[in-house]
């Protein structure tokens, strides 16, 4: 092959792929990557991709052909590709499915069946003692694992190279009919799955089979995860444990099953440190599963895992799941499993965690493939400064001072967005603004020292008080910068 200066790729000798941003073909090109490939570094002009072995493996549970990975990244490269990358490349895709677990013919309850492509592979993983610790002999020289060891087999195997297919299947939960509803229950419009959230759902469900319920999917922020999260609810029925990193996660998960399905509320409990409610849908924190009283004492509500006949378990945001719930993962591999997460590169670096303890990625779609993202409008309103203002300097560096035609046209748009419920951010203006909105827009003044929201009362009459009208509700969403307050106005 010869040398082609004018393509995007370079694909270095370590592993590396750069990526000229500016190319005409820079989309595509990334698009491609991301398959089986991790963004590493992302500088303006230059991105650094890397290719490693989890990072193949997640390409082969896709079903990624070696031969057409490989064309089609000499296809992109400038120059022709290392020896020894397509050499991983080949080897790596190759050894997925080596080694599978099958249901075991004559003692399912107790036993898995180890299946080895060739003898040369039995060998070698029972010559390595963190996996044969785990193995006993079977029928025919043949090799097994008890089932309580499935997770951390796999977890074991994978940390030795040697990537787990599991085909073993699941155990059914209790059932439930949950169905997806045809308008929201909240504002009584047409509701229904985009196409790339029912392609993800079913790419992960796999119709029941036994090479689908487990598995992360990755989809950008604003995509809809929480909506593939549904959707695969639906396709399951059965009870389901969903687990999101924060309060205002759980909230938003309840929030959206109740609008979006055909349960109600009786049917959906919140499991936090605030109230313990096992429902048929229960949507739980990972600090609660995670509380225990001191480093010696042992994890109290790690039993949630087992108490509620759970068919399925969602983790949202994955890739923050704390390293204690991979152990209660790896006890609870009959259970189907749904990671969902933007990103699968973990601070810890456990990402191969989970690869075994959750499932492969089985779905990936770019966002700029996702053409129902919202498009983003920005508008620019210039207002007038006073003539007093403008004649002192000190006035204008006054931090609680600011321009009455600022005021004004706050108050236009707030006003405006409250018809609509729609959010705003404001942040920073100064404090004076903020105090004027406050009193006339929201509840309450959020900003980083906000602990909690609560209504203010406002005096009816001498030494009386009573609560406001409730006309709005104000969140806060993130901290940026010094004082930003960004306020959901809900009708």
């Amino acid at each position: 092959m010869h040398d082609r200066p004018n393509n995007p790729l370079i694909v270095q000798g370590d592993g590396k792929i750069l990526l000229e941003t500016k190319h005409p073909q820079a989309s595509e090109a990334r698009e491609f990557l991301n398959l089986f490939a991790e963004l590493k570094e992302s500088p303006p002009s230059l991105h650094t991709f890397e290719v490693n072995d989890l990072s193949l493996w997640n390409a082969a549970c896709s079903g990624l052909d070696e031969n057409a990975l490989i064309d089609k990244l000499a296809g992109f490269s400038k120059y022709v590709i290392p020896r020894e990358i397509e050499a991983q490349i080949r080897r790596m895709i190759r050894r997925y499915g080596m080694i599978k677990l099958l249901p075991h013919p004559k003692e399912p309850q107790k036993l898995l069946r180890l299946y080895f492509l060739t003898p040369y592979i039995a060998k070698k993983i029972a010559d390595t003692p963190s996996l044969s610790s785990l193995m006993v002999p079977d029928i025919n020289k043949n090799w097994a694992v008890p089932a309580g060891y499935r997770g951390l087999f796999k977890q074991r195997s994978l940390q030795a190279g040697w990537p787990v297919e599991d085909l073993v299947g699941f155990e059914q939960g209790e059932p439930l009919d949950l169905s997806l509803r045809k308008e929201t229950k909240s504002k009584e419009h047409p509701f229904a799955p985009r196409d790339y959230q029912w392609e993800a759902a079913n790419r992960w469900f796999q119709d029941g089979r036994p090479s689908g319920g487990c598995g992360v999917v990755v989809l950008a922020c604003g995509a809809g995860k929480t909506i593939v999260g549904l959707t695969a609810m639906s396709l399951v029925k059965q009870k389901t444990l969903i687990l999101a990193n924060n309060q205002t996660a759980v909230d938003q998960w309840i929030r959206e099953i109740i609008d979006k399905t055909g349960l109600d509320e009786s049917m959906v409990g919140s499991y936090t440190a605030q109230s313990k409610e096992i429902r048929p849908i229960t949507v739980a924190t990972y600090q609660i599963l995670t509380w225990r009283r001191n480093k010696n004492s042992h994890f109290e509500h790690i039993h949630l895992f087992n108490d509620g006949g759970w068919g399925l378990i969602i983790y949202d945001e994955v890739h923050l799941l704390p390293a204690p719930v991979f152990g209660a993962t790896a006890s609870i591999q009959g259970k189907r499993r749904l990671g969902l997460t933007a990103t699968l590169i973990r601070e810890d670096g456990r990402e191969g965690d989970v690869f075994s303890l959750v499932g492969p990625k089985v779905y990936d779609l770019p966002w700029r493939s996702i053409s129902q993202l919202a498009e983003v409008l920005c508008h620019e309103i210039r207002v007038p400064v006073p003539t007093y203002m403008l004649e002192d300097l000190g006035l204008l560096e006054d931090e609680d001072t600011d321009s009455p035609s600022k005021e004004a046209t706050l108050n236009n748009t707030t006003s405006s967005a409250s018809e609509h419920g729609d959010e705003i951010f404001y942040g920073p203006h100064t404090k004076k603004t903020l105090k004027k909105i406050e009193q006339q827009h929201a509840q309450a003044l959020l900003n980083k020292n906000t602990k909690t929201l609560t209504e203010k009362p406002t005096a009816s009459g001498p030494g009386e008080s009573t609560p406001r009208k409730k006309q709005t509700k104000a969140h806060i969403h993130r901290t940026i910068v010094s004082n930003p307050v960004k306020i959901e106005i809900v009708k």
